[in-house]
């Protein structure tokens, strides 16, 4: 993949911090949905909102929730 997404972590389980490290380190972007923001590193793009209204969003413009 060239793109992760990730949602409202912490980034406190070892398995999911590691994979935002790898893409940071292979100079992928990551986009973090967060209201506290933490990945600082990479090509890390922020949109600091809920991670239910963004997904919200995303579903009901795909049709897929209404």
């Amino acid at each position: 993949a060239d793109l992760m997404i990730v949602m409202g972590t912490q980034l406190g389980k070892e398995f999911v911090a590691g994979k935002v490290r790898e893409f940071a380190k292979e100079g992928k972007v990551i986009i973090e949905v967060n209201v506290e923001p933490v990945v600082g590193y990479g090509q890390a793009y922020i949109l600091p909102y809920r991670c239910a209204e963004v997904a919200a969003g995303l579903l009901e413009r795909r049709g897929l929730f209404v």
